[in-house]
């Protein structure tokens, strides 16, 4: 548990910002199509994982390079799926 003030402020902060981050989130999912809003919110993954390396210098592991990978390339396989033409 936080003990001074300004620990306090940070805790409400976060909290604050992560319920207005998911009100955005739901908000946008039910604005956007079905398809593209799952491929949106997978790449969430992917961006947690540049915020590590950009803000708090971390150094990801071949696992996780691997699997952001995937992630990158199943989302666009499913993007490109949904905005090409059938030619059936």
């Amino acid at each position: 548990m936080p003990n001074a003030a300004a620990e306090w402020l940070v805790f409400l902060g976060v909290g604050f910002f992560g319920l207005l981050a998911q009100v955005f989130i739901s908000r946008g999912l039910q604005l956007c199509r079905a398809g593209l809003g799952a491929a949106v919110t997978n790449l969430q993954i992917v961006f947690s994982f540049i915020f590590g390396i950009v803000f708090l210098d971390e150094i990801p592991s071949g696992a996780s390079m691997i699997g952001a990978i995937i992630i990158v390339t199943s989302t666009l396989g499913v993007v490109w799926n949904k905005t090409t033409p059938s030619r059936v």
